[in-house]
């Protein structure tokens, strides 16, 4: 039941640490929303996930895919508002992906083959959803700049239109997503060469419903704890 906010902590301690170590506070300037807050609904995805970008030199364009498995579902800040997503006939019925079209510099391109979708089956309120939950159109693509203290992962985002799925009254017309591929990422901040990422962690949220109520997360003091912590560790390795 506490998927969720182990889930948003981790999320959380991994910002933290670009924060402590990155270079100059600009270098998470390219994200969408670098100061992100939790947000609801807010679906989690981390079970097992892969991130990659395909480039084609002749085009001088790439595809950049996600795709992973969803986990929960939050509507809401109690562990109450929690839901798993699951696949009640025991397939692959359960997935999330996206796809989009970059130039060389990593700016999105107007492509009909922009997409995302969530499919999968999750009980809300009493209330069984299941099949195509999400669907929507990436509008807008950000990245931070690769941080030399965190190798092997990186952090991307993107804005969307949704235009389906059985969960859209419950997000409105549009979301926010996260992408954090955690492990063996090989982006080296060029959007001119083909890479990829494993264990791809996202939360999709929604920040315009009304009554909508931010969470920060995480907070200043979780921040300056993580820091301390991620700074000692550090200065012991240097020293060792």
């Amino acid at each position: 039941m506490h998927r969720m906010r182990r889930h948003s902590v981790k999320i959380g301690l991994i910002l933290a640490l670009f924060a402590c170590f990155g270079r100059p506070a600009s270098t998470l300037a390219d994200l969408i929303r670098p100061d992100a807050k939790q947000s609801f609904p807010d679906l989690s995805s981390d079970i097992v996930g892969t991130q990659t970008y395909t480039f084609d030199p002749s085009t001088g364009t790439g595809i950049f895919q996600v795709n992973n498995t969803p986990a929960v579902l939050a509507t809401g800040p109690s562990v109450s508002n929690e839901s798993y997503v699951y696949d009640p006939t025991g397939g692959a019925a359960r997935s999330q992906s996206i796809q989009i079209k970059l130039d060389s510099s990593g700016k999105l391109l107007n492509d009909p083959g922009n997409s995302y979708s969530l499919y999968g089956s999750v009980q809300v309120d009493g209330k069984t959803y299941s099949g195509l939950l999400l669907q929507g159109t990436p509008t807008q693509f950000g990245f931070a700049s690769p941080n030399p203290q965190t190798p092997g992962m990186s952090i991307y985002d993107l804005n969307m239109n949704l235009t389906g799925g059985l969960l859209q009254p419950k997000y409105g017309g549009d979301a926010y997503v996260r992408i954090i591929a955690e492990t063996n990422s090989t982006f080296n901040g060029s959007f001119s060469q083909s890479f990829l990422g494993l264990k791809a962690m996202t939360n999709v949220r929604s920040y315009n419903l009304v009554n909508q109520a931010a969470v920060p997360e995480p907070s200043a003091f979780a921040i300056m704890l993580a820091c301390g912590c991620f700074g000692l560790i550090y200065h012991r390795r240097k020293v060792a």
